[in-house]
């Protein structure tokens, strides 16, 4: 009698407790502005005073860290072109645990994480070309 046995693999995900990483991260790491530059240019900051690195990595980057400049008050910038639409990005700080930066709306990524949304709305001036 032949006979076959099956299985499904998945993956294992810790207890829902809250990651000591994304914790410090999260903490230091504030709310994130994006400023048209006209065209498709745009500046995307966000404010971590005592960190030492600031990261993004979003489908804008192939997911590639992106390290941002450290700038005043405590202000960490980036230059983009980004094509109007919704782009989904992380941020870290100083190594740390990729999170949705503050202030993005949050959603499931494909790897049971999160990532935020950016939405870059087209622009009346764009329409007309």
């Amino acid at each position: 009698m032949p006979a076959s046995i099956g299985f499904r693999v998945r993956p294992r995900f810790a207890p829902t407790m809250p990651d000591a990483q994304a914790a410090p991260a999260a903490a230091t790491l504030g709310g994130l502005s994006v400023g048209s530059l006209g065209g498709n240019r745009y500046e995307l900051s966000v404010i971590a005073p005592r960190a030492r690195r600031v990261e993004i990595s979003g489908d804008f980057t192939n997911w590639k860290p992106l390290a941002l400049t450290h700038g005043t008050d405590g202000r960490w910038a980036a230059l983009l072109v980004l094509s109007p639409g919704t782009h989904r990005l992380n941020a870290r700080v100083d190594g740390g645990s990729w999170i949705v930066p503050p202030g993005l709306t949050t959603m499931s990524d494909d790897f049971a994480g999160e990532v935020g949304l950016l939405v870059i709305e087209r622009r009346a001036e764009d329409a007309t070309r």
